[in-house]
Protein backbone atom coordinates (compact mmCIF):
# COMPACT_ATOMS: atom_id res chain seq x y z
CA UNK A 1 0.00 0.00 0.00
CA UNK A 2 1.61 3.19 -0.94
CA UNK A 3 0.55 5.56 2.69
CA UNK A 4 1.32 9.26 2.93
CA UNK A 5 4.26 10.34 5.13
CA UNK A 6 3.05 12.61 7.77
CA UNK A 7 4.63 15.42 9.01
CA UNK A 8 3.62 16.45 12.41
CA UNK A 9 0.65 18.65 11.14
CA UNK A 10 -0.78 15.90 9.22
CA UNK A 11 -0.33 13.51 12.55
CA UNK A 12 -1.69 15.98 14.68
CA UNK A 13 -5.11 16.41 12.53
CA UNK A 14 -5.24 12.60 12.13
CA UNK A 15 -5.23 11.98 15.91
CA UNK A 16 -7.20 15.38 16.63
CA UNK A 17 -9.50 13.61 14.65
CA UNK A 18 -9.80 9.90 16.32
CA UNK A 19 -10.36 12.00 19.85
CA UNK A 20 -13.11 13.84 17.80
CA UNK A 21 -14.70 11.01 16.51
CA UNK A 22 -13.80 8.02 18.82
CA UNK A 23 -16.34 5.51 16.85
CA UNK A 24 -15.81 2.38 14.85
CA UNK A 25 -15.62 3.29 11.27
CA UNK A 26 -14.62 1.13 8.05
CA UNK A 27 -14.58 2.02 4.96
CA UNK A 28 -16.91 -1.12 3.89
CA UNK A 29 -19.25 -3.22 6.00
CA UNK A 30 -17.54 -5.68 8.56
CA UNK A 31 -17.35 -9.09 6.95
CA UNK A 32 -17.47 -10.90 10.82
CA UNK A 33 -17.00 -14.44 8.63
CA UNK A 34 -13.53 -13.44 7.87
CA UNK A 35 -12.71 -11.70 11.21
CA UNK A 36 -8.95 -12.80 12.39
CA UNK A 37 -8.87 -14.70 15.03
CA UNK A 38 -8.50 -13.50 18.81
CA UNK A 39 -4.69 -14.79 19.19
CA UNK A 40 -2.06 -15.29 16.82
CA UNK A 41 -0.88 -18.68 15.87
CA UNK A 42 2.05 -19.99 14.36
CA UNK A 43 2.32 -23.41 12.88
CA UNK A 44 5.32 -24.97 14.84
CA UNK A 45 6.44 -28.16 15.75
CA UNK A 46 5.64 -29.60 19.17
CA UNK A 47 9.33 -29.46 20.65
CA UNK A 48 9.22 -25.81 20.12
CA UNK A 49 6.28 -25.16 21.85
CA UNK A 50 7.12 -25.11 25.85
CA UNK A 51 4.32 -25.02 28.56
CA UNK A 52 6.35 -26.18 31.85
CA UNK A 53 5.51 -23.43 34.66
CA UNK A 54 8.25 -24.91 36.81
CA UNK A 55 8.71 -21.84 39.80
CA UNK A 56 12.53 -22.26 39.34
CA UNK A 57 13.30 -21.95 35.93
CA UNK A 58 13.32 -18.34 33.97
CA UNK A 59 10.95 -19.64 31.30
CA UNK A 60 8.50 -21.32 33.94
CA UNK A 61 8.33 -17.76 35.63
CA UNK A 62 7.92 -15.94 32.21
CA UNK A 63 5.00 -18.36 31.22
CA UNK A 64 3.56 -18.17 34.52
CA UNK A 65 3.48 -14.22 34.51
CA UNK A 66 1.99 -13.94 30.85
CA UNK A 67 -0.88 -16.65 31.45
CA UNK A 68 -1.86 -14.74 34.59
CA UNK A 69 -2.08 -11.55 32.94
CA UNK A 70 -2.98 -12.63 29.24
CA UNK A 71 -3.52 -15.93 28.64
CA UNK A 72 -7.67 -16.69 27.62
CA UNK A 73 -8.79 -17.34 31.58
CA UNK A 74 -12.72 -17.80 30.69
CA UNK A 75 -15.39 -18.95 27.82
CA UNK A 76 -18.30 -16.15 27.62
CA UNK A 77 -21.16 -16.93 25.74
CA UNK A 78 -24.06 -14.37 24.99
CA UNK A 79 -26.68 -14.01 22.12
CA UNK A 80 -25.16 -17.30 21.16
CA UNK A 81 -21.42 -16.36 20.72
CA UNK A 82 -18.90 -17.87 22.52
CA UNK A 83 -16.32 -15.18 23.21
CA UNK A 84 -12.35 -16.00 25.10
CA UNK A 85 -12.19 -13.35 27.47
CA UNK A 86 -8.73 -12.96 29.44
CA UNK A 87 -7.92 -11.09 32.84
CA UNK A 88 -7.42 -7.65 31.38
CA UNK A 89 -9.49 -5.04 29.92
CA UNK A 90 -9.49 -4.52 25.74
CA UNK A 91 -11.80 -2.82 23.90
CA UNK A 92 -14.39 -5.46 22.02
CA UNK A 93 -12.55 -8.17 23.45
CA UNK A 94 -10.59 -8.56 20.63
CA UNK A 95 -7.02 -8.20 22.46
CA UNK A 96 -4.76 -6.96 19.52
CA UNK A 97 -1.64 -6.80 21.84
CA UNK A 98 0.96 -9.41 21.59
CA UNK A 99 3.82 -10.42 24.14
CA UNK A 100 6.98 -12.01 23.06
CA UNK A 101 9.40 -12.97 25.52
CA UNK A 102 13.14 -13.20 24.44
CA UNK A 103 15.02 -15.36 26.81
CA UNK A 104 17.36 -18.50 27.45
CA UNK A 105 19.23 -17.35 23.95
CA UNK A 106 15.71 -17.36 21.92
CA UNK A 107 12.61 -15.55 21.14
CA UNK A 108 9.45 -16.90 21.82
CA UNK A 109 5.67 -15.92 20.99
CA UNK A 110 3.15 -16.26 24.11
CA UNK A 111 0.33 -17.95 23.07
CA UNK A 112 -2.41 -17.00 24.82
CA UNK A 113 -5.04 -19.29 24.13
CA UNK A 114 -2.52 -22.72 24.66
CA UNK A 115 -0.94 -20.78 27.48
CA UNK A 116 2.55 -21.50 25.85
CA UNK A 117 6.21 -20.13 24.63
CA UNK A 118 6.49 -20.39 20.87
CA UNK A 119 10.10 -20.33 20.49
CA UNK A 120 10.86 -18.63 17.01
CA UNK A 121 14.67 -18.25 16.16
CA UNK A 122 17.82 -17.08 18.13
CA UNK A 123 18.33 -14.29 20.70
CA UNK A 124 20.73 -12.36 21.98
CA UNK A 125 21.74 -13.72 25.58
CA UNK A 126 21.03 -11.42 28.58
CA UNK A 127 21.10 -11.37 32.51
CA UNK A 128 17.08 -11.28 32.50
CA UNK A 129 13.91 -11.19 30.03
CA UNK A 130 12.84 -8.92 27.59
CA UNK A 131 9.21 -8.86 26.98
CA UNK A 132 7.78 -7.06 24.01
CA UNK A 133 4.12 -5.65 23.26
CA UNK A 134 3.52 -5.26 19.94
CA UNK A 135 0.04 -3.90 18.29
CA UNK A 136 -1.26 -6.15 15.79
CA UNK A 137 -3.12 -3.57 13.59
CA UNK A 138 -5.84 -6.07 11.58
CA UNK A 139 -7.13 -7.68 14.75
CA UNK A 140 -8.76 -4.96 15.72
CA UNK A 141 -8.35 -2.39 12.69
CA UNK A 142 -11.07 -4.91 10.99
CA UNK A 143 -13.96 -3.68 12.55
CA UNK A 144 -12.77 0.02 14.06
CA UNK A 145 -11.28 1.41 10.95
CA UNK A 146 -8.69 4.04 12.05
CA UNK A 147 -9.76 4.41 15.47
CA UNK A 148 -8.33 0.97 15.66
CA UNK A 149 -4.96 3.05 16.20
CA UNK A 150 -6.08 4.39 19.01
CA UNK A 151 -7.67 2.07 20.82
CA UNK A 152 -4.73 -0.34 20.06
CA UNK A 153 -2.40 2.02 21.70
CA UNK A 154 -4.05 2.40 24.92
CA UNK A 155 -4.80 -1.50 24.90
CA UNK A 156 -1.08 -2.06 25.19
CA UNK A 157 -0.71 0.30 28.03
CA UNK A 158 -3.13 -2.11 29.94
CA UNK A 159 -1.49 -5.16 29.41
CA UNK A 160 1.99 -2.99 30.37
CA UNK A 161 0.26 -1.97 33.33
CA UNK A 162 -0.86 -5.38 34.21
CA UNK A 163 2.31 -6.70 33.63
CA UNK A 164 4.48 -4.59 36.14
CA UNK A 165 1.91 -4.92 38.68
CA UNK A 166 1.88 -8.43 38.74
CA UNK A 167 5.40 -8.98 38.07
CA UNK A 168 6.02 -7.03 40.94
CA UNK A 169 3.95 -8.56 43.39
CA UNK A 170 6.01 -11.48 42.58
CA UNK A 171 9.07 -9.95 43.48
CA UNK A 172 10.22 -9.63 39.76
CA UNK A 173 12.55 -6.22 38.92
CA UNK A 174 10.48 -4.23 35.94
CA UNK A 175 12.32 -1.83 33.85
CA UNK A 176 9.96 -0.42 31.17
CA UNK A 177 11.34 1.31 27.88
CA UNK A 178 9.30 2.70 25.13
CA UNK A 179 12.19 4.31 23.06
CA UNK A 180 14.65 1.40 21.10
CA UNK A 181 15.33 -0.05 18.09
CA UNK A 182 12.48 -0.80 16.20
CA UNK A 183 14.17 -2.41 12.95
CA UNK A 184 16.48 -4.85 15.37
CA UNK A 185 13.64 -5.39 17.52
CA UNK A 186 10.91 -6.05 14.23
CA UNK A 187 13.30 -8.57 13.30
CA UNK A 188 13.84 -10.48 16.01
CA UNK A 189 10.63 -11.32 16.60
CA UNK A 190 10.26 -11.60 12.47
CA UNK A 191 7.16 -9.13 12.01
CA UNK A 192 7.20 -6.35 9.34
CA UNK A 193 6.73 -3.28 11.24
CA UNK A 194 3.46 -2.29 9.42
CA UNK A 195 0.52 -5.17 10.26
CA UNK A 196 2.75 -5.43 13.35
CA UNK A 197 4.93 -3.55 15.51
CA UNK A 198 6.33 -3.40 19.08
CA UNK A 199 5.37 -0.24 21.26
CA UNK A 200 7.20 -1.02 24.44
CA UNK A 201 10.21 -3.62 26.10
CA UNK A 202 10.02 -4.38 29.51
CA UNK A 203 13.21 -6.01 31.08
CA UNK A 204 12.19 -8.38 34.06
CA UNK A 205 14.56 -10.46 36.31
CA UNK A 206 12.62 -13.51 37.63
CA UNK A 207 13.42 -14.38 40.85
CA UNK A 208 14.78 -17.80 40.03
CA UNK A 209 18.31 -19.58 39.98
CA UNK A 210 17.78 -21.84 36.80
CA UNK A 211 18.03 -20.66 32.94
CA UNK A 212 16.00 -21.98 30.33
CA UNK A 213 17.81 -24.21 27.60
CA UNK A 214 17.66 -22.64 24.79
CA UNK A 215 15.46 -24.21 22.01
CA UNK A 216 15.80 -22.55 18.87
CA UNK A 217 14.15 -23.45 15.27
CA UNK A 218 16.30 -24.66 12.14
CA UNK A 219 13.44 -21.80 10.47
CA UNK A 220 11.13 -19.37 11.83
CA UNK A 221 7.70 -20.93 12.44
CA UNK A 222 4.58 -19.64 10.01
CA UNK A 223 1.82 -17.64 11.25
CA UNK A 224 -1.52 -19.11 10.02
CA UNK A 225 -3.82 -16.11 9.80
CA UNK A 226 -8.01 -16.90 9.56
CA UNK A 227 -8.54 -13.55 7.55
CA UNK A 228 -8.69 -14.71 3.77
CA UNK A 229 -8.31 -10.63 3.63
CA UNK A 230 -5.89 -8.64 5.81
CA UNK A 231 -6.34 -5.07 5.27
CA UNK A 232 -4.27 -1.90 5.53
CA UNK A 233 -5.22 1.81 6.84
CA UNK A 234 -3.40 4.32 5.03
CA UNK A 235 -4.15 6.88 8.21
CA UNK A 236 -2.10 4.03 10.32
CA UNK A 237 0.38 3.15 8.25
CA UNK A 238 1.13 6.31 8.01
CA UNK A 239 1.20 7.22 11.70
CA UNK A 240 3.36 4.21 12.46
CA UNK A 241 5.85 4.99 10.29
CA UNK A 242 5.81 8.21 11.44
CA UNK A 243 6.14 7.27 15.24
CA UNK A 244 9.09 5.77 14.13
CA UNK A 245 11.34 8.80 14.74
CA UNK A 246 11.91 9.24 18.83
CA UNK A 247 10.08 12.59 20.33
CA UNK A 248 10.17 14.41 23.40
CA UNK A 249 7.51 13.49 25.68
CA UNK A 250 4.34 15.22 25.70
CA UNK A 251 4.66 17.86 29.22
CA UNK A 252 2.13 17.16 31.84
CA UNK A 253 -0.51 18.77 32.69
CA UNK A 254 0.17 21.88 35.16
CA UNK A 255 -0.80 21.14 38.78
CA UNK A 256 -4.30 22.26 40.14
CA UNK A 257 -5.58 25.43 42.07
CA UNK A 258 -8.03 25.01 44.04
CA UNK A 259 -9.14 24.04 47.65
CA UNK A 260 -7.65 20.58 48.91
CA UNK A 261 -10.44 18.05 50.72
CA UNK A 262 -8.69 15.13 52.17
CA UNK A 263 -9.46 11.79 50.84
CA UNK A 264 -9.90 8.80 53.50
CA UNK A 265 -6.16 6.89 53.72
CA UNK A 266 -6.02 3.95 51.60
CA UNK A 267 -3.23 1.05 51.96
CA UNK A 268 -1.32 -0.22 48.35
CA UNK A 269 -3.89 -2.85 46.82
CA UNK A 270 -1.77 -6.20 46.91
CA UNK A 271 -2.73 -8.35 43.75
CA UNK A 272 -5.72 -10.80 44.03
CA UNK A 273 -5.44 -13.17 41.13
CA UNK A 274 -9.09 -13.94 41.83
CA UNK A 275 -10.67 -10.79 41.67
CA UNK A 276 -8.29 -9.80 38.44
CA UNK A 277 -9.26 -12.89 36.41
CA UNK A 278 -13.16 -12.59 37.45
CA UNK A 279 -13.29 -8.85 37.32
CA UNK A 280 -16.31 -7.98 35.24
CA UNK A 281 -17.51 -5.17 33.17
CA UNK A 282 -20.43 -3.71 34.00
CA UNK A 283 -21.91 -2.33 31.17
CA UNK A 284 -25.45 -1.12 31.70
CA UNK A 285 -25.54 -2.75 34.76
CA UNK A 286 -24.66 -1.03 37.53
CA UNK A 287 -26.91 -1.21 40.11
CA UNK A 288 -26.99 2.67 41.23
CA UNK A 289 -26.37 2.00 45.09
CA UNK A 290 -23.89 4.61 46.50
CA UNK A 291 -20.25 3.74 46.37
CA UNK A 292 -17.66 4.43 50.00
CA UNK A 293 -15.79 7.46 49.59
CA UNK A 294 -12.48 4.66 50.36
CA UNK A 295 -13.89 3.10 46.95
CA UNK A 296 -13.13 6.72 45.22
CA UNK A 297 -10.10 7.10 47.29
CA UNK A 298 -8.44 3.82 46.44
CA UNK A 299 -9.18 4.19 42.94
CA UNK A 300 -8.35 7.43 41.92
CA UNK A 301 -4.86 6.47 43.75
CA UNK A 302 -4.63 3.52 41.47
CA UNK A 303 -4.73 5.22 38.42
CA UNK A 304 -2.96 8.50 39.27
CA UNK A 305 0.13 8.83 37.05
CA UNK A 306 2.19 12.22 36.95
CA UNK A 307 2.29 12.14 33.52
CA UNK A 308 -1.40 12.64 33.37
CA UNK A 309 -4.53 14.38 35.12
CA UNK A 310 -6.85 12.48 37.36
CA UNK A 311 -10.56 13.79 37.61
CA UNK A 312 -13.48 12.29 38.39
CA UNK A 313 -17.17 13.53 38.46
CA UNK A 314 -19.10 12.60 41.71
CA UNK A 315 -22.51 10.33 41.04
CA UNK A 316 -23.56 8.63 44.21
CA UNK A 317 -20.25 8.59 46.89
CA UNK A 318 -20.96 8.51 50.67
CA UNK A 319 -20.28 11.33 52.35
CA UNK A 320 -19.33 13.78 49.30
CA UNK A 321 -21.64 15.66 46.90
CA UNK A 322 -22.32 15.39 42.99
CA UNK A 323 -20.09 17.67 41.15
CA UNK A 324 -16.82 17.89 38.94
CA UNK A 325 -13.24 17.28 40.69
CA UNK A 326 -9.88 16.84 40.26
CA UNK A 327 -7.14 14.58 42.28
CA UNK A 328 -3.97 15.62 43.64
CA UNK A 329 -1.90 12.57 44.11
CA UNK A 330 0.25 14.27 45.76
CA UNK A 331 -1.68 15.36 48.56
CA UNK A 332 -4.06 12.79 47.96
CA UNK A 333 -6.99 15.25 47.77
CA UNK A 334 -9.85 15.83 46.14
CA UNK A 335 -10.15 19.43 44.32
CA UNK A 336 -13.80 20.80 43.63
CA UNK A 337 -13.78 22.07 40.13
CA UNK A 338 -17.48 23.02 39.55
CA UNK A 339 -20.56 21.97 42.00
CA UNK A 340 -23.54 20.26 39.78
CA UNK A 341 -26.05 18.55 40.91
CA UNK A 342 -26.20 15.63 38.20
CA UNK A 343 -23.15 15.71 36.24
CA UNK A 344 -24.10 11.66 34.89
CA UNK A 345 -26.79 13.90 32.65
CA UNK A 346 -23.84 15.46 30.79
CA UNK A 347 -21.94 12.49 30.73
CA UNK A 348 -25.07 10.19 29.63
CA UNK A 349 -25.64 13.18 26.75
CA UNK A 350 -21.59 12.91 25.61
CA UNK A 351 -22.02 9.13 24.93
CA UNK A 352 -21.87 8.32 21.65
CA UNK A 353 -23.39 4.60 22.11
CA UNK A 354 -25.81 5.75 25.24
CA UNK A 355 -25.93 1.80 26.31
CA UNK A 356 -25.03 2.79 29.59
CA UNK A 357 -26.73 4.10 32.78
CA UNK A 358 -23.96 6.58 33.94
CA UNK A 359 -26.17 7.80 36.65
CA UNK A 360 -26.60 4.40 38.34
CA UNK A 361 -22.61 4.26 38.62
CA UNK A 362 -21.14 5.72 42.13
CA UNK A 363 -18.60 8.20 40.20
CA UNK A 364 -16.65 8.18 37.15
CA UNK A 365 -13.21 8.93 36.70
CA UNK A 366 -11.31 10.94 33.70
CA UNK A 367 -7.56 10.46 32.20
CA UNK A 368 -6.84 13.96 30.50
CA UNK A 369 -3.16 15.05 28.96
CA UNK A 370 -1.58 17.74 26.76
CA UNK A 371 -3.11 17.64 23.28
CA UNK A 372 0.02 18.60 21.62
CA UNK A 373 3.17 16.69 20.93
CA UNK A 374 6.05 17.12 18.74
CA UNK A 375 6.02 13.39 17.34
CA UNK A 376 3.69 10.63 16.58
CA UNK A 377 5.73 8.15 18.91
CA UNK A 378 5.05 11.00 21.99
CA UNK A 379 1.49 10.87 20.86
CA UNK A 380 1.42 6.62 21.16
CA UNK A 381 3.17 6.29 24.52
CA UNK A 382 0.61 8.98 25.75
CA UNK A 383 -1.86 6.64 25.08
CA UNK A 384 -0.31 3.64 26.29
CA UNK A 385 0.30 5.35 29.96
CA UNK A 386 -3.63 6.43 29.57
CA UNK A 387 -4.14 2.60 29.07
CA UNK A 388 -1.79 2.04 32.46
CA UNK A 389 -3.71 4.13 34.34
CA UNK A 390 -7.29 2.52 33.20
CA UNK A 391 -6.46 -0.83 34.40
CA UNK A 392 -5.21 0.73 37.66
CA UNK A 393 -8.71 2.06 38.06
CA UNK A 394 -10.40 -1.19 37.04
CA UNK A 395 -8.12 -3.47 38.92
CA UNK A 396 -8.48 -0.83 41.75
CA UNK A 397 -12.09 -1.57 41.47
CA UNK A 398 -11.81 -5.12 41.63
CA UNK A 399 -9.66 -5.46 44.75
CA UNK A 400 -12.68 -2.96 46.76
CA UNK A 401 -15.77 -5.45 45.20
CA UNK A 402 -16.51 -2.61 42.88
CA UNK A 403 -17.21 -2.90 38.85
CA UNK A 404 -15.75 -0.62 36.12
CA UNK A 405 -16.59 -0.30 32.89
CA UNK A 406 -13.86 1.68 30.81
CA UNK A 407 -14.14 3.11 27.48
CA UNK A 408 -13.58 5.90 25.07
CA UNK A 409 -16.71 6.57 22.95
CA UNK A 410 -17.83 9.90 24.34
CA UNK A 411 -17.64 13.75 23.48
CA UNK A 412 -14.37 14.64 24.99
CA UNK A 413 -15.33 18.54 23.87
CA UNK A 414 -17.80 18.42 26.11
CA UNK A 415 -16.45 16.79 29.20
CA UNK A 416 -13.62 18.86 28.98
CA UNK A 417 -15.46 22.54 29.38
CA UNK A 418 -17.62 21.31 32.44
CA UNK A 419 -13.83 20.36 34.36
CA UNK A 420 -12.63 23.92 33.01
CA UNK A 421 -9.60 22.35 31.42
CA UNK A 422 -7.60 25.10 29.68
CA UNK A 423 -6.84 24.80 25.59
CA UNK A 424 -4.28 22.23 24.82
CA UNK A 425 -5.52 19.72 27.58
CA UNK A 426 -8.32 17.50 27.50
CA UNK A 427 -9.93 14.10 28.76
CA UNK A 428 -8.22 11.33 26.68
CA UNK A 429 -10.37 8.23 28.79
CA UNK A 430 -13.21 7.58 30.75
CA UNK A 431 -13.87 4.54 33.58
CA UNK A 432 -17.54 4.39 35.52
CA UNK A 433 -16.84 2.79 38.74
CA UNK A 434 -20.24 1.48 40.52
CA UNK A 435 -21.98 -1.43 42.35
CA UNK A 436 -22.50 -4.31 39.19
CA UNK A 437 -26.22 -5.38 39.20
CA UNK A 438 -25.72 -8.84 40.16
CA UNK A 439 -22.66 -10.55 41.14
CA UNK A 440 -19.65 -8.43 40.00
CA UNK A 441 -17.82 -10.95 38.34
CA UNK A 442 -17.09 -12.90 35.03
CA UNK A 443 -19.71 -16.12 34.50
CA UNK A 444 -18.47 -18.66 31.93
CA UNK A 445 -16.67 -21.89 31.94
CA UNK A 446 -12.89 -21.47 32.81
CA UNK A 447 -10.49 -22.19 30.23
Amino acid sequence: MTAPVFDLTAAREFVRGLRARPQPGTAAPVDWADAPWPVKVYRAAPELRFADRSEHSDRGWVLRLLTEVVGVSRLVTAAGRTMARRPVASGGALYPTEVYAVLGGAAHHFDAARHELVALGPAPADDGVRLVLTHRFWKNLYKYGDFAYRLGAVDVGVVLGRLRTVATAWSGAVEVSFDFDDAAVHTLLGVDGEDEAAYAVVRVVPPVDRRAVPAVPACAPQVRERSAVVNRSAGVLAMQRAALAVAPAIPPPAALVGERIALPPVAPVQYRAEAAHRRRSSGPSFSGAAVAEETLAAVLAGCADPHLRVLCAVHRVTGRPPGWYGYDADRHALVPLRAEPEPARVLQSALYRPSMDVAAAGFTVHLAGGLEFTGARAWRIQQMRVGTAVDGATLTAAARGASAHPFLGFDASAVDGHYGLPAGTGTLAQVCVGVAAGAPVLTGRVW
